[in-house]
């Protein structure tokens, strides 16, 4: 839901995104689909889907 309103607003005004913390799954993608990012210092993106999550947390906490 809210990924299509960000998609959506990509061509009709300017986004920016501010990152302050770490940012994982949905929130990392919601943040590639902005024009801009503003990123704090020690702050993460990561990009990555539910399997690679999986292996970190060594446990089926995601799935697909």
């Amino acid at each position: 839901m809210i990924a299509g309103e960000t998609s959506r607003a990509y061509d009709e005004i300017p986004t920016i995104s501010l990152v302050s913390c770490r940012a994982v799954g949905i929130g990392a993608y919601l943040v590639r689909l902005g024009q801009r990012v503003v990123q704090v210092d020690n702050s993460h993106i990561i990009l990555t889907g539910a399997s690679a999550l999986n292996k970190v947390n060594c446990a089926k906490s995601f799935r697909t």
